[in-house]
């Protein structure tokens, strides 16, 4: 990863690098190792801004910000095993805004599922079932088994959280 950098201007090529970081983040990702993922996944976002700074064509700036995404996202994922809750929340809102600006349907679910998770640690059961109803009502719709698993769950224990209606717990 370290071999390559990109230049001050956005290449085809930079692409590679990016996949790279994503890559090494998801390494880390599978060793538990969420500091380096973290490290990692700031390189890549950092190295996006940058870019961007740099680039005006409409298609590269599409790339770029795909991958805006996928950092941001790596970041809030990094916080989950610190129980750092606020900050898993900021990156996955900024990872949401981006999945919405791309109109990325299934990340736009997986990130309301991954929000709505973050507010139901933090026991604002209210707004984890509003994140984890608009989550399913995108992700229903979608292949992404995992997010919308996620979102059912978070769903289906709002009733157990707020001690009402177990009966709704079986969603």
């Amino acid at each position: 990863v370290h071999a390559f950098q990109p230049q001050s201007k956005f290449l085809e090529k930079d692409t590679a690098y990016l996949v790279d970081l994503w890559y090494v983040c998801a390494e880390f990702y599978q060793l538990g190792e969420s500091d380096s993922m973290r490290k990692y996944a700031d390189l890549g976002l950092n190295t996006v801004i940058q870019l961007k700074k740099t680039t005006q064509d409409k298609g590269k700036l599409k790339i770029l910000n795909k991958y805006e995404m996928i950092f941001y996202k790596n970041i809030g994922i990094s916080y989950f095993d610190k129980d750092d809750y606020i900050s898993q929340t900021k990156f996955f809102h900024k990872y949401l805004s981006k999945a919405r600006e791309l109109n990325n349907i299934k990340e736009t679910g997986t990130a309301l599922s991954y929000i709505a998770s973050c507010h139901r640690e933090l026991e604002d059961y209210d707004k984890a079932f509003a994140y984890a109803q608009e989550a399913y009502s995108i992700l229903k719709n979608t292949d992404n088994k995992n997010a919308i698993g996620g979102a059912l769950a978070i769903y289906g224990s709002y009733y157990f959280d707020k001690k009402v209606d177990y009966d709704s717990s079986y969603y």
